[in-house]
């Protein structure tokens, strides 16, 4: 069993992999006490090794490879973007600076989806990347996401007195400063995956919208084109790549 782990801005996600399934999944934020400590109720798994996305920096990654060897006697393998995998070509001159969870999440896409595919990941941040169907990454886009435009609104414009609404309970047209904030941030995201798709049409022929990360059921409700909501993607990726370097694919 190997135990995957997807470590965000925010929280992570970490799941037990037999090389068919999940299993013992767990996502929590790290925020508040570290990620060590919100690592601690791991420590009764025995995983054979430790597979390591992780776009939050050096610091946590240092945390987590002590925690690993303290906890499992194992150094966790911490994944690289890179410049071909698999068929899936990198767009960036130097394919180490692509964040490795936008690589895992078009690295499963391309495995899990036939043809073309635009992956938009909707997390702390928008990144979306198109990926034509022999493989090559054409190239990307990354935006803040909801709750950093809401950060930034707080910060910046602390006259502007709101809170912040549920996205699956916004109207189309706000009628408070709370939804009408509410509306206007999700909105801007939602146009921008539209915008893509729509210049990534005159890419590739039948390009397949994939959504994924903590905000993609909302913000997908309110598009008004297909899409495929795929809830780990970036995990399928991992475990992908985990497979692959265990030979067992």
């Amino acid at each position: 069993m190997w135990l995957l782990l997807d470590i965000g801005n925010t929280r992570f996600k970490a799941v037990c992999y037999d090389g068919m399934a999940f299993y013992n999944q767990k996502i929590a934020s790290y925020q508040a006490i570290g990620i060590a400590a919100s690592l601690c109720p791991l420590k009764s798994l025995k995983p054979d090794a430790v597979y390591v996305a992780n776009v939050a920096g050096d610091t946590i990654e240092t945390a987590v490879r002590a925690w690993s060897v303290t906890s499992f006697g194992l150094v966790p393998h911490f994944v690289r973007s890179q410049s071909s995998f698999l068929g899936l070509h990198n767009a960036y001159a130097e394919p180490e600076k692509l964040g490795v969870d936008r690589w895992l999440a078009m690295l499963a896409a391309k495995q899990v989806y036939a043809g073309p595919v635009c992956v938009a990941d909707c997390g702390s941040a928008l990144t979306i990347d198109l990926v034509r169907e022999n493989g090559e990454h054409l190239g990307g886009m990354i935006l803040p996401g909801i709750e950093m435009q809401h950060h930034l609104f707080k910060t910046k414009l602390p006259q502007l007195e709101y809170q912040l609404p549920s996205l699956g309970s916004l109207p189309s047209w706000g009628r408070s400063t709370d939804e009408c904030v509410g509306v206007g941030l999700a909105s801007g995201l939602c146009g921008a995956i539209e915008l893509a798709m729509r210049h990534a049409e005159l890419n590739a022929t039948g390009v397949r919208l994939i959504m994924t990360g903590g905000d993609a059921p909302q913000l997908a409700a309110r598009l008004s084109i297909p899409y495929d909501y795929h809830e780990h993607l970036v995990l399928d990726g991992l475990g992908l790549l985990a497979r692959h370097l265990e030979g067992s694919c």
